[in-house]
C-alpha cells in the first residue's frame, strides 16, 4: 500500500503517446480536372480526417483519405474545384493503438460565368 502513489504514474506512461509529427505526403491528383477560364478565389482553408487502430491492427474508424478531406472542403465552402493543394500525414503510436491523421491545405476557387 505504501507505493499506492505510483499507480497514476503507471497509467500516465501505459497510455502516453510514443511517437508524432507530421510528415509531408504525395500530392494526389484532384479528380475534378481545372477549367480554362477566370475564376476567384474563394478561401484557403484545411480539413483533418483521422482513423483509429486499436491493437495496431483492428479499424475502429475508415482510413483516412486526401480525396476526401479535399471533397470536403469543396462542399464546405461551395466551390468549384480546390487548387494548391499540400497534404501531410501524421501517425501516432500508442500502447493501446495507433492514430493516422492526414491534413489537407488547399485553395477553393469558383469559376466565373
Amino acid at each position: 500500500m505504501k507505493h499506492i502513489w505510483m499507480m497514476p504514474l503507471l497509467s500516465l506512461v501505459l497510455t502516453a503517446c510514443v511517437s508524432s509529427g507530421y510528415q509531408p505526403g504525395a500530392i494526389e491528383p484532384y479528380l475534378n480536372p481545372i477549367e480554362k477560364g477566370p475564376y476567384s478565389m474563394v478561401a484557403t482553408d484545411t480539413a483533418v480526417v483521422s482513423s483509429y487502430l486499436l491493437f495496431w491492427i483492428l479499424p475502429v474508424t475508415p482510413v483516412p483519405d486526401a480525396g476526401a478531406a479535399v471533397t470536403q472542403l469543396v462542399n464546405k465552402h461551395a466551390a468549384d474545384a480546390a487548387i494548391n493543394i499540400r497534404e501531410m500525414r501524421k501517425t501516432q503510436y500508442w500502447l493501446t493503438g495507433t492514430v493516422h491523421t492526414v491534413k489537407v491545405q488547399a485553395t477553393l476557387i469558383r469559376y466565373e460565368k
